[in-house]
Parts: C-alpha cells; structure tokens; sequence
C-alpha cells in the first residue's frame, strides 16, 4: 500500500492556506519504520528531513508530504523479481508501466486529495540502490511533474 506522511504543520490552523512540496520515496517501506524496512533498519527519512530544515538545507520553508511507495513483492515468473522489473532498466515494458503509474496516476491522485505546491521544482523523489534507478528514471521521463532526484547508492544496470 501506498501510504503518505503529512508534517504536522499541515494539519496547524497557521498552514491551512498553505501548500506543500511533493517527495516520493521507493522502497518506501524502508523509509520510517524499522519494523517494515526488508533489512530491520530503516532509513529514519523524517528525522533527517527535521534536521535539513533545522540547517535550513532544504529548499521549501516546510517538510514536504512523503508518499511512501512500497516496492513489489515477490516474483513475476520464477527466478524473475518483481522489484528489478518495475525499477529496473529503463526500456523494460514494466518499468515503464512504474513509472507510468507514479506520473499519470499516483502524482494527480495525491494533486487532487492534498494541499500541494504544483511544478517541478516542488516535486522530487528519492530511492536507494534500484529505487534510485526509478527516481532517475522519473525525472528523465517526466521533467515537467519530477524536478529533483535523491539516488542514493543507484544500481544502474546494462
């Protein structure tokens, strides 16, 4: 399931005109929680967001909305993982279906239900090892909806 994090400021009486940054994270599970990260260690997203802030090292006056995406599962066919299909080489029929879904599908979704900042330049994304691969991806595909890519240790493959 996608899940979405929302800073407290966006629920304070101060902030209801205001909108806020998109960051989309793959391999989202691993973002928060320990207990749903594959390795038992998660990457403590929303503390480093605080302490960018607090080092005013982020370019918005507010933590943006984390839209947390989960990466499949399981395998497609054996010995064929579904995680290297959908963020994997950047011709594969079902990364592009990925990629597709995140722009044309997730990205309006969360448009139309949040107060969100249109425009590249406040929407970005984020993922590690294949998940940097999507992210890159995106950005490449998509630059007017994704304007800034975090690729933490990408895994490009041939």
């Amino acid at each position: 399931d996608v899940k979405v994090w929302l800073p407290r400021e966006y629920h304070s009486p101060e902030y209801r005109s205001k909108r806020f940054p998109i960051l989309y994270c793959h391999d989202g599970q691993n973002a928060m929680e320990d207990t749903s990260s594959w390795t038992g260690s998660s990457w403590r997203l929303i503390g480093a967001l605080h302490r960018l802030s607090e080092r005013k090292m982020l370019r918005a006056d507010v933590l943006p909305i984390v839209v947390c995406i989960p990466c499949g599962e399981g395998n497609l066919l054996p010995g064929v993982s579904r995680r290297h299909s959908e963020y994997g080489d950047f011709t594969h029929p079902i990364s592009q279906a990925h990629g597709d879904f995140v722009a044309k599908k997730l990205h309006p979704y969360i448009m139309s239900r949040f107060r969100v900042k249109d425009g590249p330049e406040h929407t970005s994304t984020i993922g590690s090892s294949l998940g940097g691969q999507a992210s890159i991806q995106l950005i490449l595909r998509y630059p007017e909806i994704f304007g800034g890519a975090a690729c933490l240790s990408p895994c490009f493959q041939p």
